[in-house]
């Protein structure tokens, strides 16, 4: 039995849809394993293009996922987003080990304005506050 032009169509652009999909999931997919590597080698990262760079891809992500039809029959399409799954898992497991740090020096930062300020200067003496 063979299929009518426009079910070949239709197959053809979710093909091509697939193909797109698995392309931008692999690109996503190097640009977080950089952003892994940068944060775990604690070099300096340029926030907001990496931020940009994510937010361009997912929202290709967003307007190619649109046009499947929800199956992911391909292989090499199942592979990119499972590799994809596994580096976001990953790059959620780093960003909040690397906020966790920072929080803590915040903390410790904190601590010691809050020393420093209490110095006692504006406190009256306790051998003072007896006299009186």
């Amino acid at each position: 039995m063979r299929k009518n032009a426009s079910a070949l169509q239709s197959d053809s652009a979710l093909s091509r849809a697939g193909t797109g999909l698995r392309d931008v999931a692999i690109r996503l997919t190097g640009l977080l394993e950089d952003e892994i590597a940068a944060l775990r080698a604690h070099r300096t990262l340029d926030l907001d293009e990496i931020s940009d760079r994510k937010n361009q891809m997912l929202l290709e992500l967003s307007r190619i996922s649109g046009s499947l039809d929800g199956s992911t029959d391909d292989p090499a399409l199942r592979t990119a987003l499972d590799r994809l799954r596994e580096r976001l898992d990953e790059n959620l497991a780093v960003l909040e080990l690397n906020i966790g740090a920072v929080r803590d020096v915040a903390d410790i930062l904190a601590s010691t304005i809050r020393e420093a300020e209490s110095d006692g200067t504006y406190s009256t003496p306790t051998e003072l506050r007896s006299i009186g």
